[in-house]
């Protein structure tokens, strides 16, 4: 509504409550009603009558933020974000006609209760249908009680539908589909404005699916003068079927402003909704406002403010490509959240699983992260990973993995009795180069100062990941001394006598990681590197008197590259190949880490450990049917959702997932095998105290 159609609004109400007030003082109550349904055809009249004026009669397609609708309106960028002459101009009318507008400091949450989208959203946000009316001029109507008391929605024969239809369209026209037209919990939906398709999560409680009006229940109309009719079909009575094959069904969208035509399609994964606010293309790694929507598949939705921004190397220029997504509040504090029942935070990481063909290699490797450190002397947590769907700018952008930062917080939660206690003033390195492929071991002592050792062209070689900031704890001596005694002197005796110990457990667990997933591209770049401060006395080695003595631990991230995808410089196979091949090597460097090979080169008798801990891992039940099991599940999450097949068809590819599946499980199931050999494992009987001959 432009600031023209404002005024004219608020001079035809004016007029209209002078000749109501004094009818009403003469006792006329029949021309009160008629000047009143006057009054209601002549605001309808100015403020939709232009339609080349009206955002929603204009916009087709996702990519322009600005004007994106009034139920998108409600959710402002932050001071300074840019949100445009026109919008902070209608605020300040409608600050000065009364309508207080509630801007709630903490994130939005709805819990899953029965009925429409006029739910009460929880952190004092209005709902998009309360905003609208504002607009309107009509009364608010908190909670959208209006919409609570009334259906929303009816489902009806395909004769109605198609009369419904017909009949508004030639009454008011066809207005096209924005997600701003309809609300989940009071937000706009997760939808595809160019496919006019919204997309609403659900689970099955105990095996069973909630009946189909239940599951869209909470969407509803942004205006709570519209209804929607969906088309009765078979389907919705065979919900699962529905969920895995992606059936969208048909739905209309009825008002006197136009009738709108759009699809509603079920699926088992969450939806993460991320709505750009500012006006800045998406041409690089630069930072962009936006709001962020999580909605499970239990119904709950959580909202935040967020900032976002395109992240890693080569897969940046991939179109599919990975996020770094940080919530704040309002205010632009930080907004730290649980989504999906993963740690509570306002950093999130995006993974695109762009270079799998079958999208269950990294969620598969990190659990079985999770099982070997948890049977580690010192257990260093990697990332835990959840699959969602995103979209991007109300663009469908397909499967992600939803994955926690391998950083301080993550260092600090405790997972399990074995896991390190991580502190302020330990520091945490991550590598992101190979050693040979820059020289920047000579970089150390002038960088001083620094978070990052850069490359000639601008890359971290390794950052100082914790302290975020340079400090007095800050130091690159743990990183310089330990990279040194790997690649150079190999002299134990001078990494102890300089105060740095390392724990070998945690360089053999690593190792044998990556043995066993054949991780070829995490035996040392992509992996990181834990300093633990302790006191001058601990420990095996020594240290000076200040105390400045430090203890080493291995962690790993970025685990795309493994059972048996290696990396390959062909861009159109998204520089992987698949590598039967690799489950019978056993490289040094390649299937082991470059630290464990100079302790094997110091002291050969380090070989035994790793068929020490081979034993331990199979005993402790980890085998080829575990971690197939693992595969199993994921792909089944995918494949039941519905979204696997959303995703081809986002995303096309040279091979079938089912058939990288099959690959991927033979692999394993040839790795392990070698590796018994390898390590002379037999597999126990069930007693336990004989050995198969």
């Amino acid at each position: 509504m432009n600031r023209f159609d404002r005024l004219t609004k608020r001079l035809s109400a004016a007029i209209v409550s002078l000749l109501v007030t004094a009818l009403f003082l003469q006792g006329c109550s029949g021309p009160v009603k008629m000047i009143g349904h006057t009054a209601r055809l002549i605001m309808t009249e100015t403020a939709e009558g232009r339609e080349t004026d009206d955002p929603e009669q204009t916009e087709t397609t996702p990519a322009p933020q600005e004007n994106r609708g009034s139920a998108e309106d409600q959710e402002p960028a932050a001071e300074g974000q840019g949100a445009g002459q026109d919008k902070a101009s209608e605020e300040k009318d409608k600050a000065s006609e009364g309508k207080e507008r509630v801007s709630g400091e903490k994130e939005s949450v709805s819990g899953e209760k029965d009925g429409a989208a006029g739910d009460q959203e929880a952190a004092g946000q209005k709902p998009a249908a309360q905003d609208r009316a504002a607009e309107e001029g009509e009364k608010s109507d908190p909670g959208n009680a209006s919409l609570k008391k009334k259906r929303t929605f009816e489902v009806v024969s395909k004769e109605t539908f198609e009369s419904e239809l017909e009949k508004g369209a030639e009454a008011y026209g066809t207005r096209s589909f924005l997600a701003s037209l309809v609300t989940w919990h009071g937000k706009p939906a997760a939808a595809d404005e160019l496919e006019s398709t919204v997309y609403v999560p659900c689970s099955a409680e105990n095996g069973e699916y909630a009946d189909w009006e239940t599951i869209v229940g909470k969407l509803a109309p942004a205006s709570k003068d519209e209804k929607i009719f969906y088309l009765k079909e078979d389907r919705m009575e065979q919900i699962r079927d529905a969920v895995r094959e992606g059936y969208s069904f048909d739905a209309l969208l009825s008002s006197g402003r136009g009738m709108t035509r759009f699809r509603v399609v079920l699926t088992g994964l969450p939806v993460l909704s991320i709505r750009q606010t500012d006006l800045v293309p998406v041409t690089g790694k630069e930072e962009h406002t936006g709001i962020a929507t999580m909605i499970d598949t239990k119904g709950q939705l959580r909202s935040s403010d967020c900032t976002f921004h395109v992240r890693g190397n080569y897969a940046s220029y991939f179109d599919k490509k990975p996020y770094k997504v940080s919530l704040k509040k309002k205010n632009g504090k930080k907004n730290k959240v649980s989504w999906l029942g993963l740690r509570k935070d306002d950093d999130w990481i995006l993974n695109p699983l762009y270079t799998d063909m079958s999208r269950v290699r990294e969620v598969t490797a990190y659990q079985v992260w999770e099982q070997v450190t948890a049977l580690a002397q010192n257990g260093c947590p990697s990332s835990r990973v959840k699959y969602v769907e995103v979209l991007m700018d109300n663009s469908y952008h397909g499967i992600y993995a939803l994955t926690e930062p391998v950083d301080a917080k993550q260092l600090r939660e405790k997972r399990a009795a074995n896991q390190i206690s991580f502190t302020d003033s330990d520091l945490l390195y991550k590598i992101n180069l190979w050693n040979q492929d820059y020289p920047y071991l000579d970089l150390y002592a002038s960088s001083a100062g620094n978070t990052e050792i850069l490359t000639d062209f601008g890359k971290a070689c390794v950052e100082i990941r914790y302290p975020k900031e340079w400090n007095a704890d800050a130091t690159w001596d743990p990183m310089y001394l330990f990279q040194d005694f790997v690649f150079r002197s190999k002299d134990l005796q001078a990494l102890e006598q300089a105060g740095v110990e390392v724990d070998i457990d945690s360089v053999v667990t690593l190792s044998l990681f990556c043995a066993l997933t054949h991780a070829t591209d995490n035996t040392w770049k992509n992996t990181l590197l834990i300093a633990r401060r302790v006191p001058s006395g601990q420990g095996d080695s020594g240290g000076d008197a200040a105390g400045k003595r430090w203890v080493l631990y291995r962690d790993i991230w970025d685990l795309n590259y493994v059972f048996g995808d290696i990396y390959d410089a062909d861009e159109a196979q998204r520089y992987t190949a698949f590598s039967m091949e690799g489950a019978e090597q056993y490289r040094s460097n390649a299937d082991t880490t470059y630290d464990f090979e100079t302790y094997a080169y110091i002291d050969p008798a380090v070989q035994g450990m790793l068929a020490g801990k081979w034993a331990q891992w199979r005993d402790s039940g980890i085998s080829a049917d575990s971690v197939c099991g693992i595969v199993d599940a994921a792909f089944g999450e995918l494949a039941d959702s519905g979204a696997l097949d959303r995703e081809m068809n986002r995303w096309t590819q040279t091979k079938e997932p089912h058939a990288a599946v099959r690959e991927m499980k033979k692999w394993i199931r040839a790795r392990f095998a070698y590796l018994d050999g390898r390590f002379s494992y037999e597999q126990r009987t069930e007693t336990g105290n004989e050995k198969k001959e």
